[in-house]
């Protein structure tokens, strides 16, 4: 793999970006030159702390609390990103969840909630990203999404809506490829990140089933550990490079080779 080329002068959105793997791509693009603007839902201390560490980088960065799950909170975050660093050229969307509920016990509300938390809420933001990365003639589009679509064993609307987030992938970047503008996915596996915080979503897994937790099953992972926050985002930097502009609509799986 090529060896990006510093991104500087460049503005990043990242989405759920005040722990976990959104924490550590906002930082590996702040270390690559990227003014970066870190975004969660309700962590106001957590976002705050994320920007500091992206400014550490010697970068301007600064957080926005929105639930992009939303229409307008997703525009209000394009909007106040591009009032502050004058343009988005990359946007990384990484909110999303991955909850077990059985088919029969899932209710309408919590089909759409997750639709909304794992799809929606890129399409929001892309679409309110998009019009800067069009009129500069060069854009990164990066969706990280999950495996649940390709394996059973998991709920239906966790699955169905990991497989319409490659769908989306692969629309937006067939339909932007012409115009400098790359959209690709990455799908983590079994990373190293602390327990889920700040869930709005509920697990209701049956009693028996094999453990839920990535330390429980990381047998099933080939290289035989977890993967760490700053493997994966090593592949979206590289993915924002100019290194990767014949790259997109394309699936990187960074797993350690759990799935193929």
């Amino acid at each position: 793999m090529t060896t990006p080329a510093p991104l500087v002068r460049r503005t990043a959105v990242v989405t759920g970006s005040s722990r976990g793997l959104g924490l550590a791509i906002a930082n590996a693009l702040a270390a690559a030159g990227v003014a970066v603007v870190v975004n969660a839902r309700v962590d106001e201390d957590g976002v705050r702390r994320a920007a500091a560490s992206c400014r550490e980088h010697g970068v301007d960065s600064m957080g926005v609390l929105a639930d992009v799950s939303k229409p307008s909170a997703a525009v209000d975050l394009i909007d106040k990103s591009r009032s502050a660093f004058g343009a988005v050229d990359i946007l990384v969307n990484v909110v999303g969840g991955s909850p077990y509920v059985p088919l029969l016990e899932l209710s309408d509300d919590e089909w759409h909630k997750l639709m909304a938390i794992n799809v929606d809420s890129m399409f929001y933001c892309i679409k309110a990203a998009l019009p800067d990365m069009l009129a500069r003639g060069w854009g990164r589009i990066i969706n990280v999404t999950g495996h649940a679509y390709m394996r059973s064993g998991v709920a239906a609307h966790t699955s169905a809506s990991k497989a319409a987030a490659m769908g989306l992938t692969r629309a937006v970047a067939s339909e932007v490829a012409a115009s400098g503008i790359t959209c690709n996915e990455m799908v983590p596996g079994f990373m190293d990140t602390e327990p889920r915080k700040h869930k709005y979503y509920d697990d209701r897994k049956p009693a028996g089933a094999r453990p839920w937790g990535a330390v429980e099953r990381v047998r099933e992972v080939p290289q035989g550990r977890m993967g760490r926050p700053d493997e994966l985002a090593a592949v979206c930097v590289f993915l924002c490079s100019d290194a990767a502009s014949y790259v997109t609509g394309q699936t990187w799986m960074v797993n350690g080779g759990l799935r193929w």
